[in-house]
């Protein structure tokens, strides 16, 4: 009778054991599958009820036990069943890949922002707190602009228009001797409607307005920097997203984010020529949906074209990147310093080139023209589609 009850009572407590295994088991597949199921889409109807569903059927071996009172044999097997969706509903998941398919899905990029990590840079734009602030309360602005919205404008203090002002007169120097001549025109044209000025930062709903006149590209807010697929994601709309906040002024010269002067002073010009507009459009174009393996190869012909491209005029060298114009230190680095490495532009040589996060980039690319390495990319493009293995 001893030995009897006391088998009761360990079999009791292993089948308790095994009950709070299966309840913990069940309730971390519940999480998992809401942690995989937040998607960019995850407020749709039909996300919700996909959620709510599997849910449901993830509740199941808890439902069966305690109200049917189902053998906890066959729980333990129901939550491996149950774990076993959750991991299939993880995989199909990490197949698929999301982007945006109208223009008002650019709405979710704002919170899609790369995470800026500079412990390791000594830059007084990293470690002062009161700037960082500043910056991030700029960059909250994007977090609510909606598509077809007003962009709003930045009420700059003295410190920040002051900065602007000694990065704009720098630049403006350098550009009379190193820039294209598209660039020099666009510029031209920002300064006669757009407000350019050393004494005034321009706003972006002044500039999208003036560009969708001119080229049908637009603006956008952002409040920092995209990932490569999210930044091309825009252009295939043409939108281009552009940060509203101003370096730290004690180093106005060369900045380890992008930010308004890089923007605006390096983008925007060539926005305006119609051809350069199309061919940033018809790489944004190529990205949407590519696989990872293609996004890095339009990300490096967009980076040695469009942010450090040099081309030739009259057997002279002319910088048209936004990276090198936007830039006074990587400028002056890039068309006057012996140390700067210069080749021929080839995009199928471009993709496996590597280029350093932060600092100067070392090695920049020239073409005969702009026109040529526009041809030279399209041409790659059409390439990488029809085989993008190569």
């Amino acid at each position: 009778m001893v030995h009897s009850t006391d088998a009761r009572q360990a079999r009791t407590e292993w089948w308790l054991f095994t009950e709070a295994v299966g309840v913990v088991l069940t309730w971390l597949a519940l999480a998992f599958l809401a942690i995989v199921k937040t998607t960019p889409n995850g407020k749709s109807i039909r996300a919700r009820w996909e959620f709510y569903l599997s849910s449901a059927f993830l509740a199941f071996p808890i439902t069966c036990r305690f109200l049917f009172n189902i053998d906890s044999s066959l729980l333990n097997y129901l939550i491996i069943f149950a774990l076993l969706l959750a991991f299939a509903e993880w995989k199909n998941k990490k197949q698929k890949i999301w982007f945006p398919r109208r223009a008002c899905d650019l709405d979710q990029l704002p919170r899609r922002i790369l995470e800026f990590n500079g412990s390791g840079l000594d830059d007084p734009a990293v470690k002062d707190f009161v700037y960082r602030t500043r910056r991030n309360q700029i960059g909250s602005i994007a977090l609510t602009h909606k598509h077809g919205q007003t962009i709003p404008r930045i009420q700059y203090n003295k410190e920040e228009v002051k900065t602007w002002g000694v990065v704009y007169r720098a630049l403006r120097q350098l550009h009379a001797r190193h820039a294209c001549k598209e660039y020099n025109e666009g510029f031209a044209l920002l300064e006669a409607h757009c407000n350019f000025s050393e004494h005034t930062i321009p706003q972006l709903e002044d500039i999208s307005n003036y560009l969708e006149k001119c080229t049908d590209f637009r603006l956008r807010p952002i409040g920092g920097q995209l990932s490569s697929r999210d930044f091309l994601a825009g252009l295939a709309f043409r939108t281009f997203h552009a940060t509203q906040y101003i370096r730290h002024g004690a180093n106005p010269f060369f900045s380890v984010e992008v930010d308004a002067c890089h923007d605006l002073l390096g983008h925007m010009p060539l926005l305006t020529n119609k051809k350069f507009a199309d061919f940033s459009h018809e790489i944004g174009l190529a990205s949407l949906g590519a696989s990872e393996e293609t996004i890095k190869k339009l990300d490096k012909c967009y980076w040695y074209t469009a942010e450090f491209g040099l081309s030739k005029e009259e057997g002279r060298l002319k910088a048209y990147g936004a990276g090198l114009l936007g830039c006074v230190k990587e400028l002056q680095f890039a068309m006057e310093s012996n140390e700067a490495e210069r080749q021929a532009y080839d995009p199928s040589k471009a993709t496996v080139y590597t280029h350093p996060d932060y600092g100067f980039q070392g090695l920049y690319l020239f073409s005969e023209s702009i026109q040529e390495a526009m041809d030279k990319t399209r041409e790659f493009l059409q390439q990488l589609l029809v085989d993008p293995v190569q």
